[in-house]
């Protein structure tokens, strides 16, 4: 039985990754800094087969001994917050820094799979999507066995996007779009993710970098008109000025109110798209499914 180390484990695509690969009989491990749900982590597989445990810095023993015995490293962590004692630089980028280095240290050969995002760019809005740019070329320049793993947004059930989204349509009669609405993503099913990085362990693909999204690009604006039509309802988006927005988040993020944070907004004025520079689901013998009909099958069920 293989072993895999997930680190960031404890969100949306960690615990599916985690139930995915545990039901394909694989041996997780799931080490942690912040506080997580330990004995829901262990349910996510049989008695034993599914282990988390907490740790504060890379250098303890319990990790790199971690390190050693798994035949795959897999990193979904990252942070949308940064304040002055945990800054993007620190927990993104010097942590994975540090883990290459131990990773390396222990089996240059050994297979690193980092999840990044669709569109990051060293020219981004955000200095949390510079930072994971930096992260991607020092992987490139420093490991020889990696997979770095760029989806769009996420869909499926229990993903954080459509939640927080069908809870407002709950809530309120208004709805706020950040921005005209007219910047693209291209969303992607978990599903076709959890296949992906199956089969990428299993066929061990080396030094490659991927794309993945599904096949419809959506406007922000068209994306929320067709949630609410599948969910038959009737809201009014109100378009909030870019600037305004800004300023708007930054004082309810002052106040500790969060609705949404700082970089999550600069997500809506910039496009998360597939533009045929990388590598994609086609390159391993995949065909993603099709959004609308994952949500519509969603909304029947």
């Amino acid at each position: 039985m293989k072993t895999i180390a997930i680190f960031g484990g404890g969100g949306f695509i960690g615990q599916k990754l985690i139930t995915f690969l545990a039901n394909n009989g694989y041996h997780i491990i799931v080490p942690f800094q912040r506080n997580t749900n330990t004995a829901k982590i262990r349910s996510l597989g049989k008695p034993g087969q599914v282990i988390p445990f907490k740790y504060n810095l890379l250098s303890e023993s319990a990790v790199e001994k971690t390190l050693h015995s798994s035949d795959v490293i897999i990193n979904l962590k990252t942070m949308w917050e940064e304040n002055n004692a945990n800054t993007y630089q620190k927990t993104i980028f010097d942590f994975n820094v540090k883990l290459i280095e131990l990773i390396n240290k222990n089996n240059k050969n050994k297979l690193f799979i980092f999840f990044s995002g669709l569109g990051v760019s060293n020219t981004s809005y955000s200095n949390r999507i510079k930072i994971i740019y930096k992260v991607e070329q020092h992987i490139i320049n420093n490991h020889k066995n990696y997979c770095i793993i760029k989806p769009g947004v996420v869909i499926g059930r229990g993903d954080p996007f459509i939640s927080k989204l069908s809870n407002l349509i709950k809530l309120s009669p208004l709805i706020p779009l950040f921005g005209d609405g007219h910047k693209k993503f291209q969303p992607v099913f978990i599903d076709d993710i959890l296949e992906f990085v199956k089969i990428i362990i299993e066929k061990k693909f080396q030094q490659h970098i991927f794309d993945l999204a599904g096949p419809e690009v959506f406007s922000y604006r068209n994306f929320y008109l067709y949630i609410f039509s599948i969910n038959n309802v009737n809201k009014l988006l109100i378009s909030i000025p870019f600037l305004l927005s800004k300023i708007f988040t930054k004082i309810l993020n002052y106040f500790s109110i969060k609705i949404i944070t700082y970089d999550q907004l600069l997500m809506f004025n910039e496009d998360s798209v597939i533009k045929n520079k990388n590598k994609s689901f086609k390159d391993v013998g995949m065909n993603p499914k099709d959004i609308r009909m994952i949500l519509n099958r969603r909304r029947e069920n």
